[in-house]
């Protein structure tokens, strides 16, 4: 089954492709039941295609620069008019709208364009952005949380205005100055009450397609010095820290371990437990062990033995 679940997948991946390829291409819009069908292959990652390689056709109609550029601006007010489409069938759930979002998404970019591919069809690029972006916009929010009682902004306005400032005054004295800039980035820290985790993300986003890495430009031997400094300062901040528990590394054989649920185990306090034994109470039968029963019964046998002999010893002497 797993090899024909493979099988599939890998011809509608074909099939994708090569509808893209067919939407894109020549296909006159008095076709529109076919070119819709394209759409409805897969309704959520095709208008995603459409979008990522539209750039890419050659107008076959177009004969200069001008015109290109005209198809090019048409079909992208199409796109832009099926994302519009496409927020009222998601928010309000009116799946009554899939044809109207098809037509803007798929059908009239093609019909605008009409010409040949220049390029490999590429994967849609919006999905990883989409995830970055959500990414950070919680590392922002989190930042936001721990500066909030020396900042006197929004969200938005820490990104745009406070964020570079972080990002210039906790590298560059890194870069800089070794010694020194060490003990400057950790005052800053601590003077706008962030973490040393809070750092790496100011680093992470800050960070632009291009640019180049900051965080290999600076030595290992000053980031671990700038850590043990940081560490070693107990920087007091007024939120609380939580810190995760560390997953079991035996192998997993209750429910919550296979599932990758993180148990903790509670202290039983000494205090608290019953002081009582179990063996005492006579309401409470206990089994002995098997071992228990072997020394029970030898000690019976020994102490039958022992009074034999006492008994034997009394008769003789009053014999005599």
């Amino acid at each position: 089954m797993s090899k024909e679940a493979a099988g599939l997948r890998r011809d509608l991946n074909w099939a994708l492709l090569m509808l893209l390829r067919k939407s894109l291409t020549l296909i006159p819009l008095t076709l529109l039941p076919p070119n819709l069908s394209f759409f409805f292959v897969d309704y959520s990652i095709m208008p995603l295609f459409v979008q990522e390689n539209y750039t890419s056709v050659r107008p076959s109609k177009a004969k200069d620069t001008l015109a290109v550029m005209d198809c090019m601006s048409k079909a992208a007010d199409a796109i832009c008019d099926a994302n519009l489409v496409e927020k009222q069938v998601r928010s309000m759930n009116n799946w009554s709208l899939l044809p109207v979002q098809a037509f803007f998404s798929t059908v009239l970019p093609g019909e605008l364009l009409q010409g040949r591919l220049s390029a490999k069809i590429v994967f849609p690029q919006w999905l990883g952005n989409y995830s970055r972006g959500n990414k950070h916009q919680r590392l922002l929010q989190e930042l936001h949380f721990h500066s909030g009682l020396k900042t006197s902004c929004n969200r938005c306005e820490l990104g745009l205005e406070y964020l570079q400032h972080f990002h210039y005054q906790t590298t560059q004295p890194l870069l800089s100055d070794a010694e020194t800039g060490v003990r400057k980035v950790v005052s800053f820290l601590k003077l706008y009450d962030l973490t040393r985790e809070d750092w790496d993300n100011i680093v992470e986003m800050c960070k632009l397609p291009g640019m180049l890495d900051i965080m290999s430009q600076i030595p290992p031997k000053v980031k671990a010095a700038f850590t043990r400094t940081y560490n070693s300062a107990g920087i007091l901040t007024p939120y609380t820290i939580d810190v995760m528990p560390k997953r079991k590394t035996a192998n997993a054989t209750s429910e919550a371990d296979l599932f990758g649920e993180d148990t903790i185990e509670e202290e039983e306090d000494p205090s608290e437990s019953p002081t009582t034994d179990v063996g005492n109470d006579a309401m409470i039968k206990v089994k002995r062990k098997s071992s228990d029963v072997k020394k029970g019964k030898g000690s019976a046998k020994r102490s039958k033995t022992t009074t034999n002999t006492h008994s034997k010893k009394s008769s003789n002497k009053k014999k005599h």
